[in-house]
Formats: C-alpha cells, sequence, structure tokens
C-alpha cells in the first residue's frame, strides 16, 4: 500500500466516499420507521436510542471496513468480483430508493410490527437492517478494496465518522424533519439520493468488470 499524498485526490475521494456511505445509510428513509416506533418513547429515551443506534453503525461499518477484505479473501473471491456484486446490490437498493420503497431489500412490514415493543429497537431494526444494511456494507467493503493508497483508506474511515455524524443530525432533527417535511419531502430527498447511489453504483460494476476482464476493458 503506497503512502503518497495528493491533496486533490485525497479531498475528491473523501466527497465521494462520504456521498456514497451517507447516500446507502439514508437516514431520511428511516425517518417514518423510527418516529412510528418511538411514538409513545419520552424525548430522553427517543436521544438515547438515536445515540446507541448510530454507534452500532459506526461499529458495523468499522468492522467491515476493516475486516471485510479478509474475510473476502478467506473464501477467495476476487476483489473485481466484489465490486461488481457490490455495484449490482447497491443498484437494487438505489433503484428501490428511487420508486419509493428504500427498505424493500431490508425489512418487511411484519418484521417491523413484530419490532415494535421490543427493548432494543436502537440495534434492530434501525441499526440493522434499515441503515447499516447488506448495502452499506457492501459500499464499505468496495470502497476499501477500491484503494491501495494508506491515505485514501484513511479517508474512507474519515468518511464514515461523517456519515455517521450526519445520520445522527438526521434522526434527533427528525420529528421536525417528519412533521415540515412530511411524506412527500421525505420521499424526494429519498429519491434523490438513490439516483446519486445508481450513479455510483454503475462506476462500481464498471471498475470491477475493468479488473476482471482488463484485456477486453481497458
Amino acid at each position: 500500500m503506497t503512502t503518497s499524498f495528493n491533496t486533490v485526490e485525497f479531498f475528491s475521494f473523501t466527497l465521494k466516499s462520504i456521498v456514497s456511505i451517507f447516500a446507502i445509510l439514508n437516514p431520511f428513509g428511516a425517518i417514518p420507521v423510527f418516529v412510528s416506533l418511538t411514538q409513545n418513547y419520552s424525548q430522553k429515551d427517543k436521544h438515547y436510542i438515536i445515540r446507541r443506534s448510530t454507534y452500532f453503525v459506526f461499529g458495523i461499518l468499522t468492522f467491515f471496513f476493516l475486516f471485510g477484505e479478509l474475510i473476502f479473501k478467506i473464501f477467495g473471491i476476487n476483489i473485481g468480483s466484489l465490486e461488481v456484486a457490490g455495484g449490482i446490490l447497491l443498484s437494487l437498493v438505489s433503484i428501490n430508493m428511487v420508486f419509493g420503497n428504500p427498505h424493500k431489500e431490508r425489512t418487511s412490514k411484519d418484521e417491523l410490527a413484530d419490532l415494535e415493543d421490543k427493548e432494543n429497537i436502537a440495534l434492530v431494526p434501525l441499526a440493522i437492517p434499515l441503515l447499516s444494511g447488506p448495502g452499506a456494507i457492501a459500499t464499505v467493503i468496495t470502497l476499501s478494496t477500491s484503494v491501495q493508497n494508506l491515505f485514501l483508506y484513511a479517508a474512507i474511515f474519515f468518511a464514515i465518522i461523517i456519515s455517521c455524524f450526519a445520520v445522527y443530525f438526521v434522526l434527533i432533527s427528525s420529528s421536525y424533519l417528519n412533521r415540515y417535511l412530511g411524506k412527500i419531502g421525505i420521499g424526494i430527498i429519498s429519491r434523490l439520493m438513490g439516483i446519486i447511489l445508481l450513479a455510483i453504483s454503475v462506476q462500481f460494476i464498471v471498475n470491477g468488470l475493468k479488473i476482471l476482464f482488463p484485456a477486453i476493458l481497458k
């Protein structure tokens, strides 16, 4: 892994990583579920749930950021294959976001109903699978395997931290956002994130195909 530092490359890659991770986490899409699950909770309890959920998201993403590539190497999965698979998965999630079904690939209405009265909603269903679901995990692993520069590798971790902070502030403002934006406003934001994420997922697929078929795709 190289250690050369390019300021423009570092900041552009950091921005790309933040957009990618935050878009797939999509806390705006989780607002209706969070409001529904916590409607009978006090403000103090809601803040506690949000903090715990953010910690869980950070822990999950950091784990797969650090060890995801190793796990896939153990199973003999090629980096190019991982990028293509991650891109396909992200494209499915992003298409659902564009068409207004952000959680179709993550959880069902029956699961949400079953979990509503459980104590640990900070972990399930908020942290897993609504926020840090398979798409978010695939994004982090794909980003981490796509770089060979130590500074760019660190940029991904920085992006995870920034994205988790952003998730926290979105959820902490969920009552206001739900009231002033409404379902339509939240739906528009979620769809815009879906379009951005779809473009990023296509780029992941292209990069993966270039690794798998270097002689054909130059």
